[in-house]
Formats: C-alpha cells, sequence, structure tokens
C-alpha cells in the first residue's frame, strides 16, 4: 500500500509540471506578432495586420502596378495586390504565372521607399513561373510596371541570391530613401523536409530616366 506521503509528493510534482508548461505557453503567445516575408522574415508591421483585418473591398489606388514587363524575356505578368495570410506572412499568388504587390508598402505614384512584387518560382501544378528567370537579369536591364494611367520603366541595379536568414528583410520593405523596385522570389536547392527552397533571389530596380 503506497503512503499519503508518497502520493502527495506525486501531485505536487504533476502541478508543478503543469504551471511549468503553462508559463511556457503564455510566455511564447505574448511575443511579437511580426509580419513576414514570402519566406518567413519580418516584412512589415504590427499596424499592416490590422489593416487587412479591417480591409474591405475598397479599390487598390491608382498607384497600384496591374502588369510586369520584361522586354527581355517577352513576358508580360500580371500582378494583384496582395496583403497578409493568416501566418501573419506577406500573401503571394498560388500561381507562379502571377506577382503579387504588397498593397501596405509604396506603389508608383509613391514618392520613395521599395515597390515590392513577390510570385512563386514554380507550382506543383502550374510549372515554372517567369520569377524563375530572376537571376538572368543584368545590370541596366529594363522592367515595365504598368498601372492604370501609364507605365513606368525601371533599370536593374542587381540581382543577389543569399540564404533567407542573411536578408536584412527591414531594408526590402524599406518605406523610406529613394523610390525602387524589388523583385523577390526563391532561389537555391530545394530543402524536402521543409517543402521550401533555401534562399531568397532579390532583383533591385531603379526609376529609368
Amino acid at each position: 500500500m503506497k503512503s499519503a506521503s508518497g502520493s502527495f509528493s506525486k501531485i505536487l510534482l504533476a502541478l508543478s509540471a503543469i504551471l511549468i508548461l503553462a508559463a511556457g505557453v503564455l510566455y511564447f503567445r505574448g511575443q511579437p506578432n511580426e509580419v513576414e516575408s514570402p519566406d518567413g522574415r519580418a516584412a512589415a508591421t504590427a499596424d499592416d495586420t490590422t489593416a487587412e483585418a479591417a480591409e474591405g473591398t475598397e479599390q487598390p489606388p491608382l498607384g497600384a502596378p496591374e502588369a510586369l514587363t520584361v522586354p527581355e524575356w517577352n513576358v508580360d505578368m500580371p500582378v494583384v495586390p496582395v496583403g497578409v495570410d493568416e501566418k501573419s506572412e506577406m500573401a503571394i499568388p498560388e500561381d507562379p504565372g502571377v506577382a503579387g504587390w504588397y498593397k501596405f508598402g509604396p506603389d508608383l505614384d509613391s514618392p520613395a521607399g521599395s515597390i515590392v512584387l513577390a510570385a512563386h518560382v514554380d507550382g506543383r501544378e502550374s510549372g515554372t513561373g517567369p520569377f524563375a528567370r530572376l537571376k538572368e537579369l543584368r545590370e541596366g536591364d529594363e522592367i515595365r510596371l504598368r498601372n492604370r494611367t501609364g507605365t513606368q520603366t525601371f533599370s536593374i541595379e542587381q540581382v543577389e541570391e543569399k540564404p533567407k536568414d542573411q536578408i536584412d528583410f527591414q531594408e526590402v520593405f524599406d518605406r523610406t530613401g529613394p523610390l525602387r523596385l524589388k523583385l523577390i522570389t526563391c532561389g537555391g536547392p530545394f530543402d524536402a523536409a521543409a517543402r521550401n527552397y533555401t534562399d531568397n533571389i532579390i532583383a533591385t530596380a531603379v526609376p529609368k530616366s
């Protein structure tokens, strides 16, 4: 027969374990909810998440890009406005043939900051998309963004590929400084376990004078 003191000790140990677990859950729930980029990096502010939740069926601004053209590739790619998804990450169109424009950032009428467009490199059913060729872009290549009022031409300044954990996404999504265009997609080896690519390819372009 077990002693009462032994049973009481086991109850105390069980209660202690429950309290420790509860404290851990509260800690993680209390951390700031970062809005993330297409590939799991901080991309925006909590205000964007709030705006996403409150947004109705408002029409995009006149400066919102609607199509991206790469003359070198003979590509005319539709662009749609996107915000954040249920994981507080930048939403990206499922179809790799469609680019998403981050609607909480600058547009073609903005005087400063990064106009951010992202697209999947490929899709299980759709195959490879145009952004799979981002690495082929060279300095001086033209990128054209079209909205409802006209077309703005940009010139490629640089194309870089980095592991996702080495990219400064606050700089990528910066809303200050000279107006520029950022094109983002995945790159590097495919991690089968994580079902994602290990790197990001980011092309930066500036308005062509």
